[in-house]
């Protein structure tokens, strides 16, 4: 995960479980790394938020299930449990907390994405999930992106809605025309879907956006397409589908956020291409 405030790079690393902080220029300004069972510490880094008011940070631990704030200089400052099992958070500008499970669990309130208050006060539910669905498209690391005073977020598997969520509402601005219908017996499956299965659903994958242009990863379990929409035109641009992709060549870069006119990506240098006529940046 990545955050960008202003001229400031916030990493999380997920590989030595630590936040760290860098400059512009890519220079380390500051490191979190607080594992331990500990006041101020963290089981897992698994999400992280900052917030531009204060440049205090805010980190998600799903196995101790608490939230724990660090200031701009790495130093503690407090914690809070939480409810549920959230897979990702993130921070309004009001101090308030929204959290995102992707399936319903046995604990009532806290499935899909609901609103809290600074201290993990449960407020109101934004968007449920069915009790009886049971078919999702995986765990991912990152549902949440800011964008201007609100944060935005693709909509449950079996709905075709983009939120935008901002401190005392929220709002659904784009409706994606696809056929999004979950057969019953897709939704009520117990086990996996096979790979042949032929119904009608879309599953959105990914979904960053900035002033200009959104983009959306979608799969309907026949083919994977990648949109670019551009807002000021109205005009859609399809970039890739499944039968144009080389193995595993998607996997070796990816946007992972956006500043107000850019999206900004990420390659792994861990991949090693050996064939030379594939260009994953392309």
């Amino acid at each position: 995960s990545v955050r960008i405030v202003e001229d400031t790079i916030y990493v999380l690393d997920k590989k030595k479980d630590q936040i760290v902080k860098y400059d512009i220029k890519g220079n380390v300004a500051m490191k979190i790394l607080r594992r331990g069972r500990g006041a101020g510490e963290y089981l897992s880094s698994d999400q992280f938020d900052v917030d531009e008011r204060t440049g205090d940070i805010s980190v998600l631990d799903i196995a101790s299930r608490k939230v724990l704030i660090y200031t701009a200089s790495g130093d503690f400052v407090d914690e809070f449990k939480i409810e549920g099992v959230p897979r990702d958070f993130a921070l309004l500008d009001n101090g308030d907390y929204v959290f995102y499970s992707p399936d319903y669990n046995k604990y009532e309130s806290y499935y899909g994405i609901w609103q809290t208050d600074s201290r993990g006060r449960f407020k109101k539910h934004i968007m449920e999930i069915p009790r009886d669905f049971k078919f999702t498209s995986g765990i991912y690391p990152k549902y949440f992106h800011h964008m201007g005073d609100s944060v935005y977020v693709k909509g449950r598997e079996d709905s075709y809605l983009l939120y935008h969520i901002s401190n005392d509402a929220y709002s659904t601005p784009y409706h994606l025309n696809v056929d999004i219908e979950v057969p019953k017996d897709a939704s009520r499956a117990e086990g996996p879907i096979l790979n042949d299965y032929q119904g009608q659903v879309c599953l959105i994958q990914h979904y960053l956006e900035n002033k200009k242009l959104l983009y959306v990863q979608m799969d309907n379990l026949k083919d994977s397409i990648t949109l670019i929409y551009n807002k000021e035109s109205g005009e859609s641009y399809e970039i890739t589908k499944n039968s144009q992709v080389v193995a595993d060549v998607p996997f070796a870069g990816y946007y992972i956020t956006t500043t107000e006119d850019a999206f900004v990506g990420v390659v792994l240098p861990e991949f090693v291409f050996p064939v030379t006529n594939i260009n994953p940046c392309g």
